[in-house]
């Protein structure tokens, strides 16, 4: 499954299935 954000980005993208989005920065939970 693909959890995506307001923009419809693909929040799964950094291997974890939980709302992150913020992959390489800061991780804003």
């Amino acid at each position: 499954m693909w959890i995506v954000d307001e923009e419809g980005i693909n929040c799964t993208e950094c291997g974890k299935d939980i709302y992150h989005c913020d992959c390489g920065e800061e991780d804003e939970i």
